[in-house]
């Protein structure tokens, strides 16, 4: 492929062209050519048996050294096409014989040392007077240069599919070396990478280098005369050393690389994009030589591609050191929780019994006396054993509360399909049972469902409704009702009553234990049952809101999954 520019994002002028073919006659006597002979597309005159017999300068450029010697006329067009593919431009040219234009692309031989190119174009069948087919025409084109650049760009999208699957860093970078040495003749490519201790570089790939130079220089610093690859990091910017055997940057690695028969090296360093120095890209060769644009474009692509692969091999290492720290801490929060949840276990028994059996004790000893010697007991002493038996209680129900409260956030939640509506109505009917006395409207609707831990389902409906139940005890007709609704586009479900209501502004705090916005003497209650609600129901993965105002009852809602 020689000294072509692949890299050209346009088809090159003719004059371009011109300048890069491998056998023009020199500058002044191709300016002495007429427009037609410098013309892009050649042509040619075949027999019917495809045999040559005569072509214009352009073509005969384009089929090269073989039929500059002089040869042309007589040689079957066939020989100069690729072996492999004679069988398909024999067939074409019968085709065209036999009056029907053919389009063709074939590889030919165009010189002596193996160099090959890509022609483009098609057999057209000459007629004699008699309407006879007697020769044909082939008009061709150059397209050596197009599939050089559409190949290589195909193998740019190779390497970032390597890179978007996650392939290993050394097998891409391997394979963009292996990429970018196939663009030009001679080429030894090599990538090393920066330590993370931002001095010494260590192998990346280097896959035509002798393996032998590439552990030499594996470990060395970096530095402002570290060879070209070494100074390139140090700088930040591109080394071009055309004779490292002459150059003072090499004076130290001179010995090394010429013992490999190494002659010139440029190396670009790899940035990321937040330029920091990532490692670099050289170019050897093995004969003294500059870049000309065609090798600077190359390394512009080269560190690019691999600025790409070394930034997600990073990132993605990142990302496992994260996940592997994450895990450690989610590890160590765990035994921190069990900890704690043990400490809760064994406080929640000393509750459950150290403290509730001295006030069941309270309490029987204040009943017992105001049963037995209620007669001996004055008015006071009778009032104050009262006190104290209602008071011990209380503070018995709240010890009840606090724990129920304790094993909401403990209990595992078994998620089953739940019939709401249903535990509402049982619920309501024990209500019903111990106010009988009372005039209630409750409105149920039927079938709401969710799937949800019926045990902790039941204990939020009943705080709920136990609340709506208690709230509108000072109603002549209290209206409770339970539901389902859309709120923002969620189903959500609601228990409304018609009760003293509060005001919602002043409600920041509601959910909180032992907040209350009614005093015992008009409300009696614990300020648990809510925060119960609300952890039942963010557990569950839902919400819990409401909405009201003083004298006009409440409505509390709250969203479960598939309610």
């Amino acid at each position: 492929m020689g000294g072509a520019d692949p890299l050209s994002r346009q088809d090159p002028t003719p004059a371009a062209r011109e300048s890069r073919a491998p056998a023009l006659p020199p500058a002044d006597d191709d300016a002495a050519r007429t427009p037609f002979e410098r013309a892009p597309v050649g042509s040619l005159t075949l027999d019917l048996a495809g045999r040559l017999l005569g072509l214009d300068p352009a073509a005969e450029r384009m089929l090269g050294a073989t039929v500059q010697a002089g040869g042309a006329v007589g040689l079957p067009f066939i020989e100069l096409v690729a072996p492999a593919e004679r069988p398909r431009v024999a067939a074409l040219l019968a085709r065209a014989a036999a009056g029907e234009a053919a389009a063709f692309e074939v590889t030919i031989a165009s010189g002596s040392e193996g160099e090959t190119r890509r022609l483009a174009g098609c057999f057209i069948p000459q007629r004699d007077a008699a309407g006879a087919v007697d020769r044909l025409l082939g008009m061709t084109q150059d397209v050596s240069e197009r599939r050089q650049v559409e190949a290589f760009r195909a193998r740019q999208n190779d390497i970032l599919e390597l890179i978007a699957v996650g392939a290993p860093l050394p097998a891409t970078l391997d394979r963009l070396a292996r990429i970018i040495e196939s663009q030009v003749a001679g080429m030894l490519c090599s990538v090393l990478l920066l330590d993370d201790d931002g001095v010494h570089v260590r192998h990346g790939a280097a896959p035509s280098l002798p393996e032998a130079y590439t552990r030499a220089i594996n470990g060395l610093a970096i530095g402002p005369c570290a060879g070209s690859c070494g100074t390139a990091m140090f700088r930040k910017t591109p080394v071009t050393v055309a004779d490292l055997q002459q150059d003072p940057l090499w004076a130290d690695y001179r010995a090394v690389a010429g013992a490999f028969g190494l002659r010139a090296c440029w190396s670009t360093p790899i940035l990321s994009h937040q330029g920091k120095v990532l490692g670099s890209f050289a170019m050897y060769y093995r004969e003294p030589r500059s870049p000309g644009p065609a090798e600077t474009r190359l390394a512009e692509i080269a560190t690019h591609l691999a600025g790409i692969a070394i930034e997600r091999t990073q990132d993605e290492e990142e990302i496992r050191r994260l996940n592997v720290e994450l895990e450690a801490r989610v590890q160590a929060r765990t035994r921190e929780l069990e900890a704690a949840n043990a400490e809760l276990e064994a406080f929640t028994r000393t509750v459950s019994h150290d403290l509730r059996a001295p006030l069941h004790s309270i309490i029987g000893y204040a009943e017992l006396l105001l049963t037995d010697s209620a007669s001996r007991l004055d008015e006071e002493a009778r009032s104050g054993l009262r006190r104290m038996s209602e008071a011990s209680r209380r503070l018995q129900d709240l010890i009840g509360h606090l724990l129920e409260l304790s094993r909401v956030s403990r209990t595992d939640l078994r998620r089953v399909d739940t019939d709401l509506s249903a535990l509402v109505l049982e619920l309501a009917a024990d209500l019903r049972e111990a106010g009988r006395d009372r005039v209630v409207e409750l409105r149920v609707e039927p079938g709401v469902r969710a799937q949800v831990d019926p045990v902790l389902a039941r204990a939020a409906l009943a705080n709920l409704l136990a609340n709506a139940w208690k709230y509108t005890c000072k109603k002549e007709r209290a209206e409770i009702a339970f539901g389902r609704t859309v709120k923002d586009g969620e189903p959500t479900c609601f228990v409304a009553d018609n009760g003293a209501g509060f005001d919602v502004a002043k409600a920041t705090r509601l959910f909180t234990p032992f907040q209350r916005f009614h005093s015992d003497a008009e409300f009696e209650g614990s300020g648990v049952g809510l925060s119960t609600v609300q952890r039942i129901v963010e557990r569950h993965g839902g919400r819990i809101w409401v909405e009201s105002a003083v004298g006009s009852g409440a409505t509390f809602f709250f969203t479960l999954p598939d309610a």
